[in-house]
This record gives C-alpha cells, sequence and structure tokens, in this order.
C-alpha cells in the first residue's frame, strides 16, 4: 500500500498495515489519518429492517469487516445489498411458503383468523432463515 500525501503525491515509502486498503493518507506531523471524506459514506437509499440489522451485527461482531467497509467508505453499500438480498428471499420464497400452509384465497375468505395465522408463520419462518442465510453470516 502506497501512503500518499493530500494531492496523490507519494510519499515516498511504501509501508504495510495489515491487511491491504486502498486508501488516500494525510500526514500529520508523525502520523498517516486516513483521508476519508463524509461524501464517501453518503447513503444511497434509507436501510429497512434487515439492513440495519447487517448494520447492528457488523458493528457489534464483525469488527474487521467493520473496520475495513468503513475506512473505504461502503458499509451502507453493504447494508443496502444484503437488504435488497433480503427482500427479493423474502418474495421469492412466501408463494412457495403460503401454498404449503395452505393459506390459500379460499381459507381468507371462509377462516380469516386462521389465513392470518398461517401467514404470519411463513413469514417468521422466511424470517428465520434470512437471518440465518443473510444477516448473522
Amino acid at each position: 500500500m502506497a501512503l500518499r500525501e493530500v494531492g496523490g503525491a507519494p510519499a515516498g515509502e511504501d509501508l504495510k498495515f495489515g491487511p491491504q486498503i486502498d486508501l488516500d493518507y494525510i500526514k500529520t506531523g508523525d502520523y498517516y489519518i486516513p483521508a476519508i471524506t463524509v461524501e464517501d459514506m453518503m447513503p444511497e437509499h434509507p436501510l429497512g429492517h434487515y439492513g440495519m440489522m447487517r448494520m447492528d451485527y457488523v458493528v457489534d461482531h464483525k469488527l474487521l469487516l467493520y473496520a475495513r467497509l468503513s475506512l473505504k467508505g461502503e458499509l451502507w453499500k453493504h447494508c443496502c445489498k444484503i437488504e435488497d438480498q433480503a427482500n427479493e428471499m423474502m418474495e421469492r420464497l412466501m408463494p412457495i411458503y403460503l401454498e404449503k400452509a395452505g393459506a390459500t384465497e379460499d381459507l381468507k375468505m371462509q377462516d380469516q383468523l386462521e389465513w392470518v395465522r398461517r401467514y404470519n408463520d411463513c413469514q417468521m419462518q422466511i424470517d428465520e432463515i434470512i437471518k440465518k442465510e443473510l444477516i448473522y453470516s
């Protein structure tokens, strides 16, 4: 990793620090500080339920991943990607689970409470799958 002054000019020496992250650094006295701007971390779109769960999990349990994504300004993008994947998985699996549970439109007309119970059961099962495969992995 080459350390660069704020204009991108080479500092004259290559130093290696842990995992390779391509960042620009500002030399302040004897220290090199990562040149991270607020614009690098601006959200593309707001996070939903699953994106926030992933953010909390990464911050609390995956410190190296959190540090790498934060320094590169990609933490929000990562959580947005997980959010999109989780929503897509929910949309894809819900009809399959509803059919297996027998939560049909006929049942909805005959016994709404039973239909809601089956729908909620399916939703909770898929939610557990999403948490296991996407959020907590």
